[in-house]
Order: C-alpha cells, then structure tokens, then sequence
C-alpha cells in the first residue's frame, strides 16, 4: 500500500475584487468558495454550484442552495441534507458487519 499525495493546482483569476478558482477550466474549489467577489461569494465543485454546509451563494443578505448545480429552496435544501439518525453506523448480523447509510430521494 502506497501513501502517494495528490496534488491538486488551481488556476487563480484576480480581477480587481472579483477572484475566481478553477481546475482544469471549470470553476471548482474544495476548501471555500470558487468565486469571492466583494459580498458575493459562490461555491462550485467540478463546474456545478455546489455546497452541502450552507448556501452555495451569498451576496449580503440574498442566500441560494445548490447541491451540484440544481437550486433548492432552504426547506428544501434541509430536508434533502438532513443526516439519517441511524447514518454510517455500523450494525453485525450473523458475524457480518454493515454499513448503515441513509436512503436515496429523488
């Protein structure tokens, strides 16, 4: 087994207040947002609006949430986020250990 790091190099745009990161052309940053430009401020991953801790755009007092690409409403945004009580436990049945994880909505 192998510990090989990955390196990951954005490409880093600064246009006055406007600064924008990009991975391979598509506007993607992992540990913040993509696109910071004065009070707005948007997250993007791998091209698509994305954000699972919050809203993906803010801009003063004006809120979005996107989970990669499609918009939600805040409720929403919630329910579709909210953590299943029972998620990433792990339960043994007949000496088989199974990962619980929370069901697929549409």
């Amino acid at each position: 087994m192998s510990n090989k790091t990955q390196t990951i190099t954005y490409q880093v745009t600064v246009n006055g207040n406007r600064q924008e990161w990009r991975l391979n052309g598509k506007l993607h940053r992992l540990d913040g947002p993509a696109i910071v430009n004065g009070n707005r401020q948007e997250w993007w991953l791998y091209g698509k609006c994305h954000r699972l801790d919050g809203p993906a755009v803010i801009n003063g007092k004006y809120q979005a949430w996107y989970i990669e690409g499609k918009s939600y409403s805040k409720e929403q945004f919630d329910e579709k986020t909210k953590k299943a009580p029972c998620a990433n436990k792990e339960v043994i049945i007949d000496g088989v250990t199974y990962k619980l994880v929370p069901k697929e909505t549409s």
